[in-house]
This record gives C-alpha cells, sequence and structure tokens, in this order.
C-alpha cells in the first residue's frame, strides 16, 4: 500500500513542477505548456503541432505503405463514382502506353537542327528561327517585334 501511494505522490509532483519549460518537438524552441496539458503538450504552437502531426502521418504512412495505397485506391475509386453519377467529367488516364514513338525520333532531329543552328552565327541562328516559327519569330531578339534584334539596341538620350 505504501509503494502505490508513494506512485501517486511521485505523479502528482510531476504535474506541478517547478520549472514547466518544455522544448517544443518541432521548432525545439522553450515554451509553457498550459497548465490543463503540461503532462502532455509537445509542441509550443498551433502551425507546429500541424507539422508535428505531419510527419508522424508521414511516418505511419511509410510503415504501412501498401494498406493505405489501397485506401487512396478504394477512395480515389468511390470518387470517381460519385463525379460520374454527378455528371461531371473525369480526367483521363495519364498513362503514355497510348502513344507512339513519335516523340523518340522527334528527339534525334532536335539534336541535328540544333547542332546545325549552334554552329550557325547569331544573326543566322536568328532568321533561322524567324523562317521556323513563321509570325512569332520577330520577337525572338532583344528589341521587340519593331527592331532587328541583330543590332545592339540604341542609346538612351
Amino acid at each position: 500500500m505504501a509503494a502505490s501511494l508513494h506512485l501517486a505522490d511521485c505523479a502528482a509532483m510531476r504535474t506541478k513542477s517547478k520549472n514547466p519549460r518544455r522544448r517544443c518537438h518541432s521548432c525545439r524552441k522553450w515554451f509553457r505548456p498550459k497548465p490543463s496539458s503540461e503532462t502532455h503538450q509537445k509542441t509550443c504552437s498551433a502551425e507546429c503541432r500541424r507539422k508535428r502531426l505531419r510527419v508522424l502521418a508521414k511516418r505511419r504512412r511509410e510503415r504501412a505503405l501498401e494498406s493505405h495505397r489501397k485506401g487512396d485506391r478504394q477512395r480515389q475509386k468511390k470518387c470517381r463514382e460519385r463525379r460520374r453519377a454527378a455528371g461531371l467529367t473525369v480526367t483521363p488516364s495519364v498513362s503514355r502506353s497510348g502513344l507512339s514513338s513519335q516523340p523518340l525520333a522527334l528527339d534525334g532531329v532536335i539534336g541535328q537542327t540544333l547542332d546545325k543552328l549552334f554552329a550557325l552565327s547569331r544573326s543566322t541562328l536568328l532568321a533561322e528561327l524567324r523562317r521556323a516559327f513563321g509570325e512569332i519569330g520577330h520577337s525572338l531578339g532583344q528589341g521587340g517585334p519593331e527592331r532587328d534584334p541583330s543590332h545592339a539596341p540604341a542609346p538612351n538620350g
């Protein structure tokens, strides 16, 4: 009986410490916890509490990643079904499996074209770009649409 009484006294003493300052688990600054939550308050502010909860949620998700992914898939499926029922459009899948191999072949063409253009002088390069891009090509230089971009800008004054 005496041992249980002694433990109860220790617990009561811990709640009424002489210096209740604690370190915030998030920002590591010192703070004084609210008297009602002195024994279990971990953070100094609502912002730090949100930050700490995000970190804890991330850890929980990493520990049980597969079950979280399963839950995410189920929530996404329900959301899509609700959108379909409401008549809203569902965004198409972002899968690239249906794309042709044209972008891969385009890499070689772009590389060859750039090699050829980098070998040209600046004015020839701009002329080639104007020819290639049509109407937007006239504004590729320093001066804008009304000036010849191969010339240096006019001095002020």
